[in-house]
């Protein structure tokens, strides 16, 4: 697979689903170096810069908070002296010129090192997540949506609220395919009822024509991906080339591109 070959564009986001492979080449991108930057706007305060941060970093994500505990739910530092409730714990990264290794800093929240130590991180909480991506156009809208439904029915839902954005991609099953996209997390506690929430999420984001992390909670089905992928009868069309047997299909994958 080469280029933009019908199999790569395929094979971009489920390299699995496809069939087996045995052997896979990657390109090797130069390195570089990142510039940290957090800070704890007020949710007016970042709604106000919503597009100036998109168009002005590399890197650009935040997590809302609907209370003031909800940073310490994933172990983020909050906003020291102020509550946390109705902020942000935002994150821009961006490429700096760094001549001498020395130059590296590892003051909190204003890093400066390799971009592979600074992006990459995770949460140490175990939690349970519905992913959804919408449009980047519709971005703002769907994320205060999903902000009403936790205020009016689910006041219950502490955990912060991360949304980043991810730009257009030729993946025929990819989430970004065609267009550049807003990305909303919703997280939540492990053995808790949960469901009513990622229902009504569901249901509240349906107007923004979300598309779904395959690898998340989701609510998915074929007649939402015939809408919302207009290039899903080549990706099947490829994956039976791979597979006609369907050897490589779950019940739950066979439902959705069987």
């Amino acid at each position: 697979m080469r280029g933009n070959s019908r199999e790569l564009r395929a094979a971009q986001v489920a390299l699995g689903t496809l069939g087996i492979f045995l052997e896979v080449e990657l390109a090797v991108e130069d390195r570089y170096y990142l510039q940290e930057q957090i800070t704890y706007p007020t949710w007016a305060e970042t709604a106000a810069t919503w597009q100036a941060d998109i168009d002005g970093n590399r890197h650009y994500s935040f997590l809302w908070c609907p209370d003031n505990g909800s940073c310490e739910l994933l172990d983020l530092p909050g906003s020291p002296g102020q509550s946390m409730a109705n902020r942000s714990y935002t994150k821009r990264y961006n490429i700096a010129d760094v001549q001498d290794e020395r130059e590296i800093s590892g003051t909190e929240g204003a890093r400066l090192d390799r971009s592979y130590r600074i992006y990459p991180g995770g949460f140490t909480t175990p939690f349970h997540e519905l992913e959804y991506f919408v449009p980047s156009e519709h971005g703002l809208a769907a994320v205060e949506a999903v902000q009403d439904l936790i205020r009016t029915k689910h006041s219950d839902q502490k955990y912060p609220v991360e949304v980043r954005w991810v730009k257009a991609d030729e993946g025929y099953m990819s989430q970004f395919q065609g267009r550049d996209t807003t990305v909303i997390t919703l997280t939540t506690e492990p053995g808790t009822d949960y469901w009513p929430f990622f229902r009504d999420a569901d249901a509240v984001l349906q107007e923004f024509e979300p598309r779904a992390h395959w690898g998340k909670i989701h609510f998915m089905t074929r007649s939402r991906l015939e809408r919302l992928y207009p290039e899903l009868d080549t990706f099947i069309q490829i994956r039976r080339e791979f597979d006609p047997r369907g050897m490589f299909l779950n019940d739950h994958t066979r439902a959705l591109v069987g």
